[in-house]
């Protein structure tokens, strides 16, 4: 009896396991879709999508990059500008998220809004990269 308890019990473990490591993995999978969306002019679809991710985890800062990069595509540079701070204030940068260009076009709305300090800051950390 005690066995079967046991065994009940670790599958139930493996099984939250499984999902949790099935989801990890399918993360980058839906971003490189969001991706692909931009490329194909296909803004609505994109937003959509990681405002989904979003949902799921709203501290996912390759989701909101992506929400900002499909919004400046979109001409919804307001937009862009929020979700683009937002990643600023929380972002590690890797592959998919590259520093340089990310600072580039954060530097450029700043400048667009007339945020002239907050440009400028972004412009001397672009120097120093």
């Amino acid at each position: 009896m005690i066995v079967i308890a046991v065994s009940l019990i670790l599958l139930v473990l493996i099984g939250f396991l499984g999902v949790f490591v099935i989801k990890s993995l399918a993360a980058p999978k839906k971003l490189d879709a969001i991706n692909r969306l931009i490329k194909q002019q296909k803004y609505t679809a994109a937003q959509k999508a990681a405002k989904s991710l979003i949902a799921k985890d709203p501290h996912d800062y390759h989701a909101h990059y992506y929400l900002g990069k499909a919004y400046l595509a979109d001409h919804k540079n307001e937009l862009a500008l929020m979700e683009f701070k937002s990643v600023a204030q929380n972002a590690i940068f890797d592959a998919q998220l590259p520093e340089i260009e990310f600072r580039k076009q954060l530097s450029q709305l700043f400048l667009k809004f007339n945020q002239l300090d907050d440009a400028l800051k972004e412009f001397l950390l672009l120097t120093r990269l």
